[in-house]
């Protein structure tokens, strides 16, 4: 998923005399108790509504309680006016021996000589219950401004809504650093209906490590001093695959098996800069009928780059090394680039320039090509809105290899009820083989959860890439993806898989793709989810371009085949998840006298 910058906003004069007036109207801390709200703090009403009117952006005060790492159990939520800073309320569990930081509520918190403290201090702070107000930055990171002695309570949090998902009893939001599950009969106060409060404007993405896809996130952190932390991932994962050469009279079958240790040492000396050393030791075993077993071990640097938040005062961050290119469909790209990348944001606006290529570990392929990008969007990944431009350049071959994808997409809630998706992509430039490059592509599809069919889901897409109608010509019509995609994400479950189809796996190029499905979610943990596939060529070809199978279509028929896939996805917190996969290929009239294929699929993954 595409990385996001930690950009501080600067308040207008004028905003800061509202500021001041609304501090003036207030009375003083000191004349209340500690653990008492503010005099003037109005009583919220109930309004009628429950869980289903919240939205993103409104800003919420939610008590309950911690009920595992990173998650956090709703008992009653209050919607109000955004407000300025985030808070805590909770019991401090650890404090940093350099008397600068503490958790709370899972969240490291930083102080420094702007902290104020009421009835607290540092040294007393062990085990005490504590508010803590300030300013969010992401979950390594909350800036403490105001910390004050509480009484016995519940715990409490307050902020934006920035994502909000279906569950089985209720809904899911994500608030700060936190999942929150809130059960269907949460009672909701506001002092006016809530459609009717404003809503919080999108956040910028504070932290780059937090923005990826979950199969790369690494989230459970263990602190070795005040700067230096480590987290780390093991994955073990067992594959079959049987008759991908859509032959039953074949011995060809296919049986892989491969652990994997992730690690990843994020060294933090300060607010303007971090680094991040991230390293992969895998190992892997691939067994095929008639043929002698491989096994291959292998470690490689996944990343290791420098991160400075506006280094320059003109508002860019910069990242520098190898990183992590990613977005959520992974219709773009994911890949590991060494690269220089310069992110800017303001109100509602983001813009993302790089220039990359790989110098190690990738193969020769990848090696020969320089990629710049350039990705503006409006910041905001829950309803997410972009333009972008990628050219790749690879100078080796006989003739120069140059594609340029213009594209445009929409993601998210942009309907009730239902997480769309729109892409739409003009391929150009020329190619290795001295042909001009004229393709297109679209994919757009919708997960719809309505209320009523709780706790089932439906899902429908199209996807089509253009084929080249005139072999004969000088110009290329057949659509490519950029080379860097994966073609993998979400639906409404609580796992990713690759939407193109399991088993064929396919490039969009020459292609085009219908999606429907159903899925379930019996339990806020797991998810099951079957998905049908049916696959044609708008132009007939011998070739299906990057494709899992091991056999070409005939070149004459237009009708690829069917394929149906059950996903089971089961996670537990932030540390484990499990995803188990069946699949079954279909061919069409393509693949004259082609049998099934078939895909046995599990992996296992648990973080620390």
């Amino acid at each position: 998923m595409t990385c996001a910058a930690d950009v501080r906003r600067r308040k207008a004069p004028w905003a800061v005399i509202l500021l001041l007036a609304a501090a003036l109207r207030e009375p003083a801390r000191a004349q209340q108790a500690p653990g008492e709200p503010p005099a003037t703090e109005p009583s919220a009403a109930a309004t009628g509504e429950d869980v289903r009117g919240l939205t993103v952006g409104h800003w919420v005060r939610i008590k309950g309680r911690v009920r595992e790492p990173g998650l956090f159990a709703a008992e009653e939520i209050e919607v109000r006016e955004p407000g300025d800073q985030e808070s805590l309320i909770g019991t401090v569990d650890e404090l940093a021996s350099d008397g600068t930081s503490f958790m709370l509520l899972g969240q490291r918190v930083g102080t420094s000589a702007r902290t104020t403290w009421d009835g607290v201090d540092y040294g007393s702070l062990a085990g005490t219950r504590v508010e803590v107000e300030g300013h969010w930055r992401g979950a390594g990171k909350f800036s403490a401004r105001d910390i004050t002695l509480r009484k016995p309570g519940r715990d409490r949090i307050e902020g934006r809504i920035d994502a909000i998902a279906p569950a089985p009893d209720g809904v899911e939001l994500r608030v700060l650093h936190l999942r929150v599950a809130v059960p269907r009969e949460t009672p909701v106060a506001s002092e006016r209906p809530l459609a009717e409060l404003p809503l919080a404007p999108g956040r910028p993405q504070q932290d780059v490590r937090q923005v990826r896809d979950d199969d790369d996130q690494i989230t459970g952190e263990t602190a070795l001093t005040d700067t230096l932390s480590f987290g780390g991932q093991l994955e073990a994962k067992w594959e079959r695959r049987d008759n991908y050469d859509l032959d039953d009279e074949v011995r060809a079958d296919r049986l892989e098996t491969s652990q994997s240790l992730r690690g990843e040492l994020t060294w933090e000396p300060n607010e303007e800069f971090f680094a991040l050393f991230g390293f992969r030791e895998s190992r892997d075993v691939s067994r095929r009928e008639d043929e002698p077993t491989e096994r291959d071990s292998r470690g490689v640097v996944t990343e290791l780059y420098g991160y400075w938040r506006d280094p320059l005062g003109a508002g860019f961050d910069v990242q520098a090394g190898r990183q992590d290119f990613d977005e959520p469909r992974e219709w773009l790209y994911d890949e590991n680039l060494d690269a220089l990348r310069l992110l800017w944001q303001g109100q509602g606006v983001r813009l993302e320039l790089s220039e990359s290529t790989v110098l190690t570990d990738g193969s020769p392929k990848e090696r020969e090509y320089d990629n710049q990008i350039a990705y503006l969007s409006n910041g905001d990944w829950n309803r997410h809105l972009a333009a972008y431009v990628i050219r790749r350049t690879d100078h080796e071959g006989p003739e120069e290899d140059e594609p340029l994808h213009l594209g445009l997409r929409a993601l998210g809630e942009w309907l009730p009820d239902q997480d769309v998706w729109l892409e739409a992509s003009w391929l150009r430039g020329h190619g290795d083989d001295g042909l001009d490059r004229r393709g297109f592509g679209l994919d757009a599809g919708t997960t719809w959860s309505p209320s009523a069919i709780e706790p089932f889901y439906l899902i429908g897409g199209w996807a089509r890439g253009s084929g080249d109608s005139d072999p004969d010509d000088d110009v290329d019509e057949t659509f490519r993806q950029t080379g860097m995609q994966d073609n993998n994400g979400k639906f409404g479950g609580v796992t990713s898989f690759r939407y193109y189809g399991e088993i064929l796996d396919p490039e969009l190029a020459n292609l085009q793709v219908s999606t429907l499905g159903l899925g379930v979610r019996p339990d806020q943990d797991v998810s099951i989810d079957l998905v049908w596939h049916a696959f044609e060529q708008p132009e007939p070809a011998a070739t299906l371009v990057d494709s899992s199978l091991k056999e070409q279509p005939d070149g004459a028929h237009d009708g690829l085949g069917h394929e149906l896939d059950l996903v089971v996805g089961w996670r537990r917190g932030r540390q484990w998840d499990v995803e188990l996969v069946l699949g079954t290929f279909d061919p069409g009239p393509a693949f004259p006298d082609g049998d099934r294929a078939f895909l046995t699929s599990m992996q296992v993954r648990f973080r620390f």
